[in-house]
């Protein structure tokens, strides 16, 4: 059947004969078509292969991207509310000025994305990989990040979450997702030469998240 993917304002940015609105989104995406703009709000597109699709400004609002593949795609100014994004792979996606607000992101792989001045209050972080994401000037209930210098881990990014819920902090570094007391008991089980600026950093971005959460 013929499928049109249209703007948010109605015009037609891509069409064809397709099974599945998702077969004709999946399909647009391998030619390269330019879908910034594209409303794909409450679109079922779980598990597709979305990797860097150009969907700056598009509406995903409501959309279930469920282990879908979003590597390296550009998302900015784009609306993801409330879309589940569960277990979805976001790793080096541009989300800057996205709106996730309510968006399910447990799970999911958030590395090395761009998520300044992202919205992502009341998104479910839960499980997801944060590890050298660009956080700056998001919008969260409170977090913070420290880069790691001057030692063996020069470059290595520390960020730590509050959750809203019930107020207690996730930390992300490298393939490390856990609470304050699990980073505790890893940097004490951990090599020696590292446990001073290990502790450091731990130290720090609690400083500094407190501080967050009192402005």
């Amino acid at each position: 059947m013929k499928i049109e993917i249209k703007s948010v304002f109605g015009k037609i940015l891509f069409e064809g004969d397709f099974k599945s609105f998702a077969d004709a989104v999946i399909s647009a995406v391998k030619s390269r078509a330019d879908l910034s703009g594209a409303n794909l709000s409450g679109a079922n597109l779980s598990c597709a292969d979305l990797s860097r699709a150009d969907l700056y400004g598009a509406n995903l609002s409501g959309a279930n991207l469920y282990g879908a593949s979003l590597s390296g795609a550009d998302l900015s100014g784009a609306d993801l509310s409330r879309a589940n994004l569960y277990g979805a792979n976001l790793s080096r996606a541009d989300l800057s000025g996205a709106n996730l607000s309510g968006a399910d992101l447990s799970c999911a792989d958030l590395s090395g994305a761009d998520l300044s001045r992202a919205n992502l209050y009341g998104a479910n972080l839960y499980g997801a990989n944060l590890s050298r994401a660009n956080l700056s000037g998001a919008d969260l209930y409170g977090y913070a990040q420290v880069c790691f210098k001057g030692h063996g881990e020069c470059g290595r990014m520390l960020t730590a979450i509050r959750e809203k819920e019930n107020g207690k902090i996730k930390l992300f570094c490298g393939c490390f997702i856990g609470t304050v007391e699990d980073l505790r008991k890893y940097i004490e089980n951990g090599e020696p030469k590292y446990k001073k600026t290990r502790t450091l950093a731990l130290e720090a971005i609690l400083s500094m998240i407190d501080a967050k959460n009192d402005e």
